[in-house]
């Protein structure tokens, strides 16, 4: 299992990165293009990222996404699941305020001519009249389109969010065995006994004494010894004197 988790850390924290990059990359580029049409030469605008808050916002979760995804691979454990948490938060943050951008562009021009000739006029506008400006924008050549950044953004925003969920899915390493003299392989637990890697010991054959056992006649120990008898006298027991 240790080397399935260290190839899911680093594959985590590798995604995280590219999606920090790619997040961020994307916020300095241009989210809108403007086309002036008849009221400046047929110029073109481009507003970039970076000049939104959204695109401020979208950076911030680029860079978070950066940090977390380089943390990872030398986080332990415990703290590599609260990086990878970090980055799906920020994927979340940085993805969803471009998607947001994207599905909500005709309400956003609209808020922001809105904006635009309330400042001149000092007053809000009525939808008709906002209705009739569009017109006249339109009739003059004028249009609002998405750039690429902002769909850059989202994509590394994707990107990040990918990684966070790999390295919080990383399983976690597996304990390193210790050698205390039981385990696999030689010691005296269950599975360091295999079969015939033991002597059987051989009962001795019948009326054979324990071992241990003195011979007979020993005294037991402890018991005093038997008195010896006296010697004998000299020339007792031995034959007369030749004549």
């Amino acid at each position: 299992m240790q080397p399935a988790s260290n190839s899911r850390r680093w594959l985590g924290g590798a995604i995280a990165l590219v999606g920090g990059a790619v997040t961020a990359v994307g916020a300095f580029l241009p989210w809108v293009s403007v086309h002036l049409g008849q009221l400046a030469g047929n110029r073109s605008l481009t507003v970039k990222g970076t000049s939104s808050t959204d695109g401020k916002v979208a950076l911030a979760a680029g860079i978070v996404l950066l940090i977390a995804g380089a943390a990872m691979w030398a986080a332990t454990p415990s703290a590599r699941r609260g990086l990878a948490v970090l980055a799906i938060v920020a994927g979340l943050v940085g993805g969803g305020i471009a998607l947001f951008d994207v599905t909500t562009k005709d309400r956003q021009f609209d808020d922001g001519l809105r904006k635009g000739f309330a400042n001149v006029q000092g007053h809000p506008i009525s939808n008709a009249q906002l209705a009739v400006i569009k017109e006249q924008l339109k009739r003059l050549g004028v249009s609002f389109s998405l750039s690429s950044g902002l769909y850059i953004a989202l994509v590394g925003g994707v990107i990040g969010l990918i990684g966070g969920i790999v390295g919080l899915t990383a399983p976690a390493p597996a304990a390193e065995p210790t050698d205390s003299g039981f385990g696999t392989g030689g010691g005296y637990g269950a599975q360091g006994i295999e079969a015939g890697s033991m002597p059987v010991p051989v009962p001795p054959p019948p009326g054979t004494p324990p071992p241990g056992t003195p011979p007979p006649g020993t005294p037991p120990i402890g018991a005093p010894a038997e008195p010896q008898p006296p010697p004998a006298p000299p020339g007792e027991g031995e034959g007369e004197p030749a004549p």
